[in-house]
């Protein structure tokens, strides 16, 4: 994302940001039909890739056009919306180990499909303040995938790691435990974000804080009563 280049210039330069997840502009037509930016993808990469591409864009409701073969090498051309193709560059680079050369072109607006399934589950948020532990930090690596290690200064709301298989939860990895307590082995290193890849990670009820030193994740609003509240009303509307 472009957008991504000049938020990581502003960060190297000192300043430090709330970033929220990026959102496309969605309208209605003359017939009350809701609209929305679609783009043209052109992607080429070693053929060894290309089933697990056209797949992962089959279920984004994309719309394969063309697909060529030189050598080692295919090229799949497709449209898809917008919205349904965030995060795929990030996805793309990662899956192909950088070998996958992407452009795109804007194709119009044209009617609303179905987002994009979630691909992740509920996440691991503090809820207190403190110094994350070791001891605490090695229970909760067994259900899932850490993004802060011992020793991180932690915040209530803020997002510590993605659990396996459980919706969002507050825990405390921040327990005083005495000094004689068994300490615990090596831990893996945390996942780490760039600034690109967290755009395209983070809910609607999530943001990004961007500082020359960090970036971290949190809820937009960081008391659990608060995002109880507002989920409850959420539930309520129908949204």
């Amino acid at each position: 994302m472009q957008f991504g280049v000049v938020i990581e210039t502003m960060r190297r330069e000192g300043y430090e940001l709330t970033l929220s997840a990026p959102k496309v502009l969605i309208t209605e037509d003359a017939d009350g039909v809701k609209m929305e930016p679609w783009e043209t993808i052109i992607v080429e990469m070693p053929k060894e890739f290309t089933a697990g591409y056209i797949d992962r864009m089959g279920s984004r409701n994309a719309e394969i056009k063309d697909m060529l073969s030189a050598g080692d090498a295919c090229t799949v051309i497709c449209d898809i919306s917008s919205r349904n193709f965030l995060g795929m560059r990030t996805w793309l680079r990662e899956a192909t180990g950088g070998q996958a050369v992407i452009q795109s072109q804007f194709a119009g607006r044209r009617p609303a499909v179905p987002p994009a399934p979630k691909s992740r589950k509920g996440m691991m948020i503090a809820g207190v303040n403190g110094s994350a532990t070791g001891i605490d930090l090695a229970k909760y690596n067994k259900k899932g995938t850490l993004f802060v290690s011992p020793g991180t200064m932690m915040y209530k709301g803020m997002i510590i790691g993605e659990f396996r298989d459980q919706e969002d939860t507050e825990i405390n990895v921040c327990h005083n435990y005495a000094k004689t307590y068994e300490a615990v082995g090596n831990l893996p290193e945390p996942r780490s974000f760039y600034l690109e890849q967290a755009l395209s990670y983070i809910a609607d009820d999530e943001c990004i804080e961007v500082t020359p030193k960090n970036i971290r994740l949190r809820k937009t609003f960081l008391s659990g009563n608060t995002r109880d509240r507002i989920e409850k009303a959420n539930r309520i509307a129908g949204i």
